[in-house]
Formats: C-alpha cells, sequence, structure tokens
C-alpha cells in the first residue's frame, strides 16, 4: 500500500516581525541523531514504499525513504541533537477516502496519533489537498446539490479531468460554500495538523468558458486568490499563527510562466515539479528568477528534481550535488520526489555525495539567521529575498543574483546547458 509523505528537517516560519521570527534549527551534520520510540502501528508502519520530502518550510533538507521508517531513519542518520526543535513532514495525496473529503482513509486508522508521534519527535504536519472535489468522493453530492461549485456556461458545476480523476472547483465567492468547505477542512485539522500542501488545482479554472461563481464571472486571479487566501486564512484562524501553506509561486508550462499563490501567503513555497535532468534544473532556474522579479518572499525546489527517469536511481549523482549546491543557497532547501533521493545511495564504494550534501546542509543551517532576517524582511517590504541583477525578462541567459542583500550567486544557463559557478 502505497503512501506518499514529505517530510520536512526544520520548520522555520517566517512571521511579519522579525522580534517574533522562532529560529527553529535542526542541522544534518555527522552525528547520529537520538533514538525514539516507534509511531503508532496503525498509522501506516516502516516497509510501506513512500515517496518523501525532508526539508524546510522557509529553510531546510529532504530526502526519500520508507514511511516511518524514513523519518526514524533520518534522524538516525545524522539529525543533530538540535532535532528538538522543529521539522515537518507533509502527507501527499492519497491520504483520504476520496479526494477533497478530508476523511482519512484505511492507511491512517489513527491519524491523531500519528500527527501525536510526529509532534512528539519534534516534526510539524502538513497535509495534502485542492480546491477540486472528486465525483466519486462521498461529500461531493452534497456540494453538486447546494450549488457549491464553479458552473459552466449551462449554469451546472463544471466537470473537469484532471490528475486525480474527474473533479469540480469549489466557489470562493460564494460564502455558504466557505462555510461548508470549512466543515470539511475541520474532519483533518481536528487531527492537529499544522498546515497544508497546496496543490495547483487553480489554473483548471480556465478550462470552464465564462466560469461563474455565485457572485458572477470568476478570472483565474480571484480563483487562485480564493483558494490559497482562504485555505491559509482559516487554518491559522484554528491552528493559530504558526500555521502556514505551502503552495507555488511561479511555475510554468513551457516557456509559459504562472503566478499561483498571492504573495501575502508565500511564507515558503517550492516552484512546482521538475525533470531529473540538468534541463529540468535550468527549469528551476528559470523559475526561480521569475518568482524572484514577481516579488515571491521565499521558495525553493526538488534537489534532484521531483520526477523520475533518469538512470537506474531516477537521477544522477552529479546532478544530485549541482542541485544540493543550488539549494543549500535557497530560502528552501528541499529534496524529494519519486525515485531515490537519499544521497548515500548514489555512493558505491564512497561516501562522496553524502559528504557534499552533509556539507551543503551544514552551509544552508549556517545561513539559517541570515535567511530568517532576509526572508523577514523580504515578506514585510513585498519582495523576493532573491534579488537578481538583472531587469525582469521571459527569455534567460546570464543572471547573477543575491540573497539578501550580502550573499551572491552566480547562475548561468546558456542553450539549455547549466555552467555552476
Amino acid at each position: 500500500m502505497a503512501l506518499d509523505i514529505r517530510v520536512f528537517h526544520s520548520l522555520a516560519l517566517v512571521r511579519r516581525s522579525p522580534r517574533r521570527t522562532p529560529a527553529r534549527e535542526a542541522v544534518l551534520v555527522g552525528r547520529r541523531g537520538p533514538a525514539v520510540a516507534s509511531p503508532p502501528a496503525t498509522s501506516g508502519g516502516p516497509g510501506q514504499r513512500t515517496v518523501c520530502r525532508m526539508g524546510t518550510l522557509s529553510l531546510g533538507v529532504a530526502v526519500k525513504g520508507q514511511g516511518y521508517a524514513a523519518v526514524d531513519g533520518q534522524i538516525r542518520q545524522g539529525v543533530s541533537e538540535s532535532f528538538d526543535q522543529g521539522r515537518g513532514v507533509d502527507i501527499d495525496s492519497g491520504w483520504e477516502t476520496g479526494f477533497n473529503d478530508f476523511k482519512f482513509n484505511s492507511k491512517y486508522p489513527n491519524a491523531t496519533g500519528m500527527v501525536e508521534w510526529y509532534h512528539s519527535v519534534g516534526i510539524r504536519v502538513i497535509f495534502w489537498m485542492t480546491s477540486m472535489v472528486d465525483v466519486d468522493s462521498d461529500n461531493y453530492a452534497e456540494g453538486e446539490g447546494k450549488g457549491y461549485y464553479i458552473k459552466d456556461v449551462l449554469g451546472k458545476a463544471a466537470v473537469l479531468k484532471w490528475w486525480h480523476g474527474k473533479g469540480s472547483l469549489l466557489d470562493y465567492s460564494n460564502g455558504d460554500a466557505v462555510e461548508w468547505w470549512h466543515r470539511q477542512m475541520d474532519k483533518a485539522l481536528a487531527s492537529g495538523l499544522d498546515g497544508w500542501k497546496c496543490d495547483g488545482t487553480d489554473p483548471y479554472i480556465l478550462l470552464v468558458p465564462d466560469a461563474q461563481g455565485k457572485q458572477g464571472h470568476v478570472t483565474r486571479r480571484q480563483y487562485s486568490d480564493g483558494y490559497y487566501g482562504d485555505t491559509f486564512d482559516y487554518t491559522r484562524s484554528v491552528r493559530g499563527k504558526d500555521a502556514l501553506i505551502m503552495s507555488r509561486p511561479v511555475d510554468s508550462e513551457g516557456p509559459i510562466f504562472f503566478e499561483f499563490s498571492p504573495r501575502r501567503v508565500m511564507f515558503s513555497g517550492w516552484i512546482g515539479d521538475t525533470d531529473p535532468t540538468f534541463s529540468g534544473l535550468v527549469s528551476a532556474l528559470k523559475r526561480y528568477l521569475q518568482s524572484a522579479w514577481d516579488g515571491y518572499a521565499n521558495f525553493g525546489s526538488d534537489i534532484g528534481g521531483y520526477r523520475s527517469g533518469n538512470g537506474t536511481l531516477g537521477r544522477t549523482k552529479e546532478l544530485l550535488v549541482r542541485w544540493t549546491q543550488l539549494g543549500a543557497f535557497s530560502p528552501l532547501m528541499e529534496n524529494g520526489g519519486d525515485e531515490e533521493h537519499r544521497p548515500w545511495a548514489f555512493d558505491i564504494n564512497s561516501t562522496t555525495v553524502e559528504s557534499i550534501y552533509r556539507d551543503m546542509v551544514e552551509t544552508h543551517y549556517q545561513l539559517v539567521p541570515y535567511l530568517l532576517t532576509t526572508g523577514t524582511l523580504a515578506y514585510n517590504h513585498s519582495r523576493s529575498s532573491i534579488l537578481p541583477l538583472a531587469p525582469h525578462q521571459n527569455f534567460v541567459d546570464k543572471v547573477s543574483v543575491t540573497v539578501g542583500t550580502a550573499l551572491l550567486r552566480r547562475k548561468t544557463v546558456n542553450i539549455g546547458r547549466l555552467k555552476c559557478r
């Protein structure tokens, strides 16, 4: 039974006031971590195949592993004594009985116990969600009957094909629909979770000709603001100011770039799924630049690319190392996705990749105070913590950037090849 779990070593939230920003650090360096009690066996135990991301929400690192075994294994593999200062886990899609019915399926019979276990070892928990309710989810009919979904030109709930089936988009312009949606979310919030990974279903509204909400025509920008904004605001009203959402700043479809989240909720984001190739790394860099030019405060990318398909491990060790170097100097350092991401899995009769990876993670965490300050100031002043030293452009050749005002990075993107300097 497959689980999809992304694990974040440190949950460092950027708040509105630098004085109130908690510096929760965890350093993945040479030491073995503390022994921890095993998680509840009824909450999806070790040995089940998972996809894991380990990293931080605004600062951090990530790897693929095997469910709870991955969490326990990563603790034992190299997290230092600062472990108890906080990390986070993203329980990705597949945890519900139906997509976006917010009811835990049989893989999570004791979700509250699972969350409590994570909290007991200093790990925060976020769950995957979108704004799309599948037609075969048991809450779909109620929402349709009450007119809570975006409608097509015929005045009926628009049914759209997406990557998890067929469903309809919640109408955020309908106050009654939003209240109903909050009651759906409450089913999962009751477990004690700390936030959400909001995946990108908002562009699907573009597939609905003259999309209609209760208040009339709904634009793509209005819909995105409603989706991410309401999720962020309601979750904080329930779970407090440490709650957050993880979502996209700018992503792309070929050469076309799209803004996703409103900037006010972008405490930490990732630039979308990328291929496990150097071309994928180039694509990630371009999304970095577009996100920075558009004023998103803090974000990063999946080290090694989220997708798989390059070599027996899903990616090459050369790519993993280069992407690790990029991640170390990004506001969000995150490693995870499909197939293999654990650095030590790429070492055969050596410890070269693991050694480089540990050095880069240590470097990243040495930058934590700087990145927290830079990220907070960037958020407060509606700008990015990554500052390209070039005017906004759609076709990127060579661009240098600073992280804040003191840290210079040079990126060279040339004819689809990446040169790291």
